[in-house]
């Protein structure tokens, strides 16, 4: 009965990663910048300092299209 609960998840999963492929930045807050620990700098977050990251669900999705290629 759980099975049926667990496949409408999934799906809604897939669709937002459709929709949305990018979250928020996990490292930066969706800044985009980090203060620097040492001076009252800012540096540009290993997310490339647009504050988004792919969702791991997208990321599947692309290397599982590249290999049926």
């Amino acid at each position: 009965m759980g099975w049926w609960i667990a496949g409408v998840v999934l799906g809604l999963y897939i669709v937002e990663c459709t929709i949305w492929p990018y979250r928020r930045c996990g490292v930066c807050k969706g800044e985009g910048r980090l203060m620097s620990p040492m001076t009252s700098g800012w540096r540009t977050c290993s997310c490339g300092g647009d504050g988004q990251a792919i969702r791991w669900g997208r990321r599947v999705w692309e290397v599982l299209r590249r290999a049926g290629q």
